[in-house]
């Protein structure tokens, strides 16, 4: 008894020692100071295991109960509340009171995917398309099916858009196979390859920049079904048709995760285009932006423009193309890739055209007709090595360009006959290297080296003397030859350094650059008498123009990422001495400029899949060797061109306001955006225009140009239709200002379109597909003293496509085309066309081939006839196209 008395008594004095505990408490707020309710309040020890939990309450205030034995030292303090970055505090001894402040964070939602119907799924900046569900039987390849997803549009030249923004690069598996020029991979990259098509917001490419520098860019990523394949696919096709026509292509395509290569052999003579095969549709993704761009031409064969039409319907070729395009990663990370362009061509183009000029009490009037043969080639080489890591990015391009081009014709101007030859050559080459290593501060150094050489010799050959009274004295003589060539060399070399945050709120950029610009502008204009003499051009002595630009450029670019807001502003200060001299005409000009080019966006995330942003530019830039020459440079057998200012000075300010809605989980997409520029420049083109000539000389005359634009898209898939709807306006306003016959001539003018579009396949056997869109345009000519509208040019064009498709029998599928074109325009008779065509296709899968018959241009239309109206300038420009052509085809699939 007397020991349970002793125990008792104990356990009494013992009591307030085990009760003793440590009182934690804390205070949660927001930004500006805000309370902090409902948050999660968690103790954590080092292994992560959570000790004690608990909510603040309306005042945002918290406590926690911890044993006095406890070290504070061993545990953190975590608080994650949903719209807020989860903050992470360890404790300190002795302190047992907090006052913490929670950012804002846009919430990612998990991701989600419906099921039983085409399957989306959205997950942080990435939208995924499910292939499979929107896949149908009678599609060849990824193309097809990109064409049906809803928010995608694919244009008429295979540029591929995402809710109204251009997509920057196509990605196969993650990696730039074909380094912008991705039109040949959509069209030979079977859909089962493809498991899903990612469409990437906020894209970085640089592994080493990602979640430290801002982006706006939107990119596509193809994600293969099995990265580990080593299958050969692709086809062999071979056709033939009614008037020695033929078609023929050989594609291979291997495409793992280690290894891609897309290869293509291509001929025909059937009007089929390879031209979105090699274009730049989309940016390098890993480009640095090195200058030095490729001399343009000075010299061309005619005035007249390609037809509104799609290009099978007017290209009379012959063509051939090889498209070869490696990529290989290493173990170590290292990529190596090689892309190689090579096409020829002849193609034949018979036109005629009346343009006429509208001046105060006057119009000139021009009729063009012309029988032109075009031989144009080309080859292009890239070699790129890349290692794009999580430390470094290292990257070197070689790149290799030769281009020709033979263009010969008979033309008749209003009286003249006579014929003409053009031949342009065009060599360049240039080296791009890239650096962007750690630093053991973790920050980052940015090293940039590019060179470049260019040259574009051209000879025009006219048969006739052409224009005496002004070229020759009033005096006949036999023929006319215009050479010119413009070589080029750029060297440019940067060195930056990135300061990242370490809160990833704002990321510091600072760039020092230096850049070199030579030129040389050499042009003889000569004529040859009718004894066979040369004589040259004795209004001046031709062109040898000499031209520096050395460049000294000191940027800082600020990126920030926080809560819902991205923003980017980049400020170069840009230092700039041009000289140029050619001793004929005692000129010897120097010209010292310093200019400030902001460019600038904000981005506010109005939830995980809406934002709204502003983006602005501004640039002040001085001219190029083209607008200071001084000898008169035949550009045409029609165009007499010089100057007589001084260094071309262009202002512009751009502002633009963009909006971008999706509900990626019901398929709904909208956006709207509007834009404003207005550009300054102190030189003004002045133009003589006589029945047969039209002389241009740049003025020093200010010259004040803008524009208005607005736009507004949405695309939705209707689920109990199965079809995918678009509709898309534009609108624009411009104003500007021609100086002609000692004319000061103000326009405005204005543009409307309409659009929709419609993908749908609501029956099993039964597909169509419709593509319409009316515009109008109009331009009015100003007058100076009373403001009123004194020459107005009206016109409206309805464009409509539609494609119907049956599949009568299992492997059989049918497709008939027609095309509506319509245009009318006050005074002149209404013009319209409907082109139909017919596709017939089998699928015989023992054999894995395709049998085709073609038959387009059903009812045999010969001929085109488009207007086009422009400020004071309308054009009926009548195009003769292919008529009534008869295909069969085999394509087997490897």
């Amino acid at each position: 008894m007397k020991t349970l008395l002793w125990c008792l008594v104990a356990l009494w004095l013992q009591a307030p020692l085990l009760a003793q505990v440590k009182q934690l408490t804390g205070h949660l707020k927001g930004p500006g100071g805000k309370p902090l309710p409902q948050a999660s309040v968690s103790l954590r020890n080092k292994q992560g295991l959570i000790v004690q939990y608990a909510i603040s309450n309306d005042k945002g205030s918290f406590q926690l109960s911890l044993p006095d034995t406890t070290s504070l030292t061993s545990l953190s303090l975590e608080v994650s509340h949903l719209g807020y970055k989860r903050l992470l505090t360890p404790l300190q001894e002795g302190k047992y009171a907090y006052e913490l402040q929670l950012e804002e964070q846009a919430v990612l939602l998990p991701e989600v995917q419906v099921k039983n119907r085409p399957i989306i799924s959205s997950k942080g900046d990435t939208v995924s398309y499910n292939v499979r569900s929107f896949a149908q039987e009678e599609d060849r390849s990824i193309g097809d099916v990109l064409r049906r997803m809803p928010g995608i549009e694919v244009g008429d030249d295979g540029k591929i858009y995402y809710n109204g923004q251009q997509v920057s690069n196509l990605y196969i598996h993650g990696d730039d196979l074909m380094a912008g020029r991705y039109g040949l991979a959509t069209k030979v990259i079977n859909k089962e390859l493809i498991q899903s098509v990612d469409v990437i917001r906020n894209h970085q490419p640089i592994k080493v920049l990602q979640d430290k520098t801002t982006s706006d860019a939107v990119a596509v990523n193809l994600v293969l079904k099995d990265e580990n394949s080593l299958a050969l696919t692709g086809q062999a096709m071979l056709a033939g048709g009614w008037l020695k026509l033929y078609d023929a292509a050989l594609n291979t395509i291997l495409l793992n995760k280690r290894m891609k290569m897309i290869n293509a052999a291509k001929s025909n003579n059937s009007g089929v285009d390879y031209q979105s095969d090699y274009e730049q549709l989309g940016s390098d993704a890993f480009s640095s932006s090195g200058g030095g761009a490729t001399p343009s031409n000075l010299l061309s064969g005619g005035t007249v423009s390609n037809p509104d039409l799609p290009r099978r319907n007017y290209y009379f070729n012959r063509s051939g193309l090889i498209n070869l395009n490696h990529l290989v990663n290493n173990k170590k990370g290292v990529q190596f890739r090689t892309n190689v362009q090579g096409f020829s061509d002849r193609q034949t183009f018979d036109y005629s055209s009346t343009v006429e000029q509208y001046l105060a009490g006057d119009t000139i009037v021009y009729r063009e007709k012309q029988d032109a043969l075009r031989k144009p080639w080309f080859i292009n080489g890239a070699f790129t090595v890349m290692a794009n890591t999580n430390k470094y990015y290292i990257r070197n391009k070689t790149d290799v360009q030769l281009k020709g081009d033979y263009n010969g014709s008979q033309l008749q101007s209003n009286t003249l006959n006579f014929g003409q030859q053009l031949r342009n050559r065009q060599q360049a080459f240039s080296n791009d290297f890239d650096c962007k290593p750690f630093s053991k501060s973790r920050n980052m150094v940015d090293i940039h080296l590019y060179t470049s050489y260019a040259t574009n010799p051209q000879r025009l050959f006219v048969d006739q003397g052409l224009h005496s009274d002004i070229l020759n004295d009033s005096l006949p003589y036999a023929a006319i030859v215009q050479q010119a060539r413009m070589p080029a060399w750029y060297n440019e070399a940067s060195l930056g350094y990135i300061i990242p945050s370490n809160t990833r709120w704002i990321t510091q950029e600072y760039k020092f650059g230096f850049s070199s610009e030579q030129q040389t502008l050499i042009s003889d204009l000569e004529l040859v008498q009718d004894n066979g003499s040369i004589k040259g051009y004795e209004g001046d002595v031709g062109n040898d123009l000499r031209w520096w630009r050395n460049v000294l450029q000191a940027s800082a670019k600020y990126s920030l990422n926080k809560g819902r807001f991205n923003a980017s502003l980049f400020v170069p200060f840009i230092w700039q001495g041009i000289r140029y001299r050619q001793p004929e005409y005692a000129l010897d000009n120097r010209d010292r400029q310093f200019f400030i080019n902001p460019t600038g966006w904000v981005k506010y995330r109005i939830n995980v899949e809406d934002h709204l942003q502003f983006s602005y530019r501004y640039n002040n830039n001085m001219g190029n060797i083209s607008g200071v020459y001084r000898g008169a440079i035949l550009t045409n057998y029609r165009s007499l061109r010089a100057n007589d200012a001084g260094l071309q000075e262009r202002s512009m300010s751009n502002a633009s306001l963009n909006y971008s809605f999706q509900r990626a989980i019901i398929m709904l997409f909208i956006n709207a955006g509007v834009a404003y520029t207005k550009t300054t420049v102190n030189s003004l083109y002045a133009s003589i225009v006589t029945d047969n000539i039209q002389r241009s000389i740049l003025l020093p005359y200010e010259n004040d140009q803008s524009s208005l634009s607005a736009n507004a898209g949405i695309s939705k898939y209707i689920f109990a239709l199965k079809s995918t709807v678009s509709v898309k306006g534009t609108f624009s306003q411009g104003r500007y200002n021609q100086f002609i016959n000692d004319q000061f001539l103000p326009y405005d003018n204005n543009t409307t379109s309409l659009q929709a579009t419609i993908e749908s396949k609501p029956f099993g056997k039964f597909s169509l597909r419709y593509n319409g869109g009316s515009g109008w345009s109009n331009s009015r000519r100003r007058d100076l003293v009373t403001a009123a509208k004194t020459i107005t040019n009206r016109m409206n064009r309805i464009d409509q496509h539609i494609v119907f498709g049956i599949t009568p029998l299992k492997g059989v599928f049918m497709n008939f085309t027609a095309r509506h074109l319509h245009s009318r325009q006050p005074q002149v008779s209404t013009v319209s066309y409907l082109f139909m065509d017919l596709n017939l296709r089998y699928k015989h899968k023992p054999w894995r081939t395709d049998f085709e018959f073609d038959l387009t241009n059903i009812g045999n239309v010969n001929t085109y006839e488009l207007y086009r109206v422009s400020s004071n300038l309308f054009s009926a420009d009548r195009y003769q196209i292919r008529g009534r052509m008869a295909m069969l085809r085999a394509t087997f699939n490897l």
